[in-house]
């Protein structure tokens, strides 16, 4: 009787594996479709913003921006959150992962991260479209894309998916990823509202950062799909 019981679960232990290594596989596939699609995306809109292409959006959100003058303060306050601190969140995530022995994301989060502020530079000197308002912005002259929205996305976001791979209940998974969301979109507000880039620019920044986020993800997602992990 007990080797009967021994040989019918282990075909299922089988089935259960192959299934759980299938769906990992079709996950990491649409990571990968997402960053081509992101990439591509984010190239043909610098394309357009290169030669100088008008957008029928960026006018009336810069309006509308304008019009939120008197919360200044606030997002003079958001925006400074949205740089050099977030500089140091991305460190922590790496020393974090460090120490939880997961080397190799930790060199991933570095590298992707690293790649990402240097291509967005890159990009602003290529481009060297000029503010919306000639704002004043120490270090930085150009405008496309808003290094501001790439950054926070692709922090919050790396962030956001590596609690979505943990064993942390799944309210909380979804709500931190819904929070961080929701912090990316202000942040893009703000940068509009201080006429320091077009929304164009927060477009373009937006694309290259879910271009990012998925290239962390299906770089990394072999490993973690198939398992829960510890959320940091």
């Amino acid at each position: 009787m007990n080797r009967g019981g021994s040989a019918t679960a282990q075909p299922e232990t089988v089935v259960d594996d192959a299934a759980a290594r299938r769906s990992a596989e079709r996950i990491s596939t649409a990571w990968l479709v997402i960053a081509v699609l992101g990439f591509v995306a984010f190239a043909i809109l610098t394309l357009l913003v290169a030669a100088r292409a008008n957008f029928w959006f960026d006018q009336p959100l810069l309006d509308l921006g304008h019009n939120l003058v008197g919360l200044t303060p606030l997002w003079n306050f958001i925006s400074d959150a949205a740089n050099f601190p977030m500089i140091a969140v991305g460190v922590g995530i790496v020393l974090w992962l460090l120490r939880a022995r997961r080397r190799r994301e930790a060199v991933l989060v570095a590298v992707v991260l690293a790649a990402a502020t240097a291509g967005s530079e890159l990009v602003k000197l290529l481009v060297a479209r000029p503010r919306p308002a000639q704002t004043l912005v120490e270090g930085v002259v150009y405008s496309y894309p808003s290094g501001h929205v790439l950054e926070s996305l692709s922090i919050f976001g790396i962030i956001g998916l590596l609690i979505w791979r943990s064993a942390s209940p799944r309210w909380l998974r979804v709500g931190v990823n819904v929070v961080f969301a929701v912090l990316v979109v202000i942040v893009g507000i703000a940068r509009v509202a201080l006429a320091a880039h077009y929304p164009s620019d927060v477009l373009g920044g937006a694309i290259a950062g879910i271009a990012v986020l998925a290239t962390f993800a299906w770089l990394t997602s072999h490993a973690t799909e198939t398992s829960h992990e510890h959320a940091p």
